[in-house]
């Protein structure tokens, strides 16, 4: 919800810069000012603590998305559809509405949009004063300047937090949640690259398969869960006692299989020796 915040307290705070540059000239009353200082100075937090406080938060966040449509559709009326500041806001909402929902929220934020306009022009009437001033130039400079900038900001963020989550479900799909070691299907790709890569460069390697000796009587009599605390004890001393470029995996039950690269016959058996005690120990 962090991320719904600052962009819209940040929009916000720019986007009255913009409104207010309109509303100076038109001598709004100062209802209308305290009206906008509420929406721009307080909508942003107050939005935020619903959506943390409510049951499903993507969906509040949504609503609030919505809403700020029709309170965007309200204050171009306002500013008698002011081109430059128009142009900004309807540009600014639609970013909004397609990050929010995509295209039907697109559709959804211009009937809204429509809706706030026509409420705007049954308090004041319908006026139209499209010509931008210098001074309301200036006004909208923020925001052409800060909106886009949070916007990417906030999208390469997004982007990162993604990057980094792909990566842990591309690890978690290679591990055997038990034992903590690659599971069959992702050792035995590796398997066949360490195989291509041996055959071509003619080095030594070795491939170990262990199993766990008296496992099925050791199931059988304390039960599946002592059966798994068992491997995943095995999992684990495999994992601290070979080198950091052997390659170990489950390959199913109580079965493992190692491959030791650069190991000729007599160093895999000091490794796995070594490993076997470790484990009866």
């Amino acid at each position: 919800m962090r991320r719904a915040f600052w962009p819209r307290a940040i929009g916000l705070g720019v986007g009255f810069l913009a409104v207010a540059g309109v509303l100076w000239g038109l001598d709004a009353p100062v209802w209308l000012w305290c009206l906008l200082v509420l929406y721009c100075g307080v909508w942003p937090p107050l939005a935020y603590f619903i959506a943390v406080r409510s049951r499903v938060p993507y969906a509040a966040e949504q609503r609030h998305v919505l809403f700020d449509s029709l309170a965007g559709g309200f204050w171009i009326a306002t500013i008698q559809f002011n081109v430059l500041p128009t142009v900004m806001m309807l540009a600014m909402l639609a970013m909004n509405n397609t990050a929010a929902g995509g295209v039907r929220f697109i559709g959804l934020g211009a009937l809204l949009q429509l809706a706030g306009m026509g409420l705007s022009i049954l308090v004041f009437g319908f006026g139209f004063a499209p010509e931008t001033t210098p001074q309301q130039l200036y006004a909208c400079i923020p925001m052409l300047v800060v909106h886009p900038l949070t916007i990417g900001l906030v999208l390469y963020k997004l982007a990162i937090q993604l990057g980094k989550h792909k990566k842990a479900l591309r690890e978690l799909s290679r591990i055997d949640s038990l034992t903590r070691l690659y599971n069959r299907g992702y050792w035995k790709e590796c398997l066949v690259g360490e195989f291509e890569h041996y055959r071509e460069t003619c080095q030594p390697a070795s491939l170990a398969l262990i199993d766990v000796d008296h496992f099925k009587i050791t199931n059988d009599r304390h039960g599946h869960i002592t059966g798994d605390n068992v491997l995943s004890a095995v999992g684990e001393r495999v994992r601290r006692n070979l080198r950091s470029g052997d390659l170990a995996g489950r390959y199913g039950g109580d079965e493992f299989c190692i491959v030791l690269p650069d190991a000729d016959p007599l160093q895999a058996r000091e490794i796995l020796e070594r490993l076997r005690d470790e484990v009866a120990g």
